[in-house]
């Protein structure tokens, strides 16, 4: 079951019922899909005037236009049929953040093309993303199973971490004759 806020208003998902939005202190019926019987809707969006963007846990990702679901294909849909959309946020512009239970976080824009991918091998903590919040520099804060990371979307460098099999410890950073070099224990990096 689900129930969450987009825009102004809240939705919630109820079993075999299909999607309810709350209007004048009354639950009133949306959409009855048979796939709505079958998969746990994870988070609803605003699309645009008229549409929402609705995400499921395992069946990807679709449009609701007036009361009916139009599935919304992308690149991965594979992938998140696999992994499935815990949460997601709208980043504006056109980007979309999708937070997966076990391949980590995907930024895509609303053709559903992948535009950058955040998972453990990138940096993060672990690859499950329980939950997204989009602070006012537009940067990203995530929820994860095991702490909160911290991802720059305004940023060129997002992470660095010159070995991924042998973590080290930096001692000194600098830019000479434009290439980027990176003091370790370990030794030189550019």
């Amino acid at each position: 079951h689900f129930m969450g806020k987009a825009g102004e208003k809240i939705y919630a998902q109820n079993g075999s019922d299909g999607l309810f939005v709350y209007e004048n202190q009354v639950w009133k019926p949306l959409a009855h899909h048979p796939l709505l019987e079958e998969h746990t809707v994870s988070s609803i969006l605003p699309h645009n005037k008229d549409t929402l963007l609705v995400t499921t846990l395992k069946a990807g990702l679709f449009h609701l236009v007036k009361d009916q679901l139009i599935p919304f294909k992308t690149e991965i849909d594979p992938q998140l049929y696999v992994h499935r959309v815990y949460c997601s946020k709208d980043l504006g512009k056109g980007r979309l953040a999708l937070g997966t239970t076990s391949s980590g976080l995907f930024i895509t824009d609303y053709r559903g093309q992948v535009s950058q991918k955040f998972t453990y091998e990138q940096g993060l903590q672990n690859n499950y993303i329980r939950d997204i919040f989009l602070d006012r520099d537009n940067n990203l804060w995530l929820a994860l199973d095991y702490g909160i990371d911290y991802v720059s979307l305004n940023s060129a460098i997002h992470y660095i971490y010159p070995d991924k099999e042998n973590p080290v410890s930096s001692y000194g950073v600098r830019i000479f004759n434009q290439n980027l070099y990176i003091a370790t224990s370990n030794g030189l990096y550019s």
